[in-house]
């Protein structure tokens, strides 16, 4: 649909940039809380989950 109306991949209304950039947002702020450990435990059951 991008395509069609003429945008391109990093348009803001991109369902998919949107996502992308939200779950890269709660892996960095899971990092700033918890280090490792808190990266760990959002990306592990992200993982099992998909």
């Amino acid at each position: 649909m991008l395509r069609r109306a003429e945008h391109g991949f990093f348009y803001p209304k991109n369902s998919l940039l949107r996502y992308v950039v939200l779950q890269a947002g709660f892996v960095v702020l899971a990092f700033r809380i918890g280090g490792f450990a808190g990266w760990l435990l959002f990306a592990f059951p992200a993982f099992v989950a998909v």
